[in-house]
Order: C-alpha cells, then structure tokens, then sequence
C-alpha cells in the first residue's frame, strides 16, 4: 500500500472512497458512516 495506485485505478477521492468502500463490505460500519438502514435492525 506504500505504492499509489495509478491515476486509472485510484479514485479522485482515495480517503472518502475508502471508509464508502468499507461501509458497504461491512454492515457493521454501514450504519455508522452511511445512513443506510442497517440488515440487522
């Protein structure tokens, strides 16, 4: 990770994209970081 990933592959926002990446594979952050209703409730 200590190599940035090409302007094709990284996203404009690498520090937003990322916790928006995790929030989605993670149903347990969802809810914290995005307002999506979370599965288990």
């Amino acid at each position: 990770m200590s190599v940035p990933l090409p302007a094709d592959q990284q996203p404009p926002n690498p520090t937003r994209n990322c916790p928006d990446s995790r929030s989605r594979t993670l149903p347990s952050v969802g809810p914290q970081l995005t307002p999506n209703p979370s599965p288990s409730a």
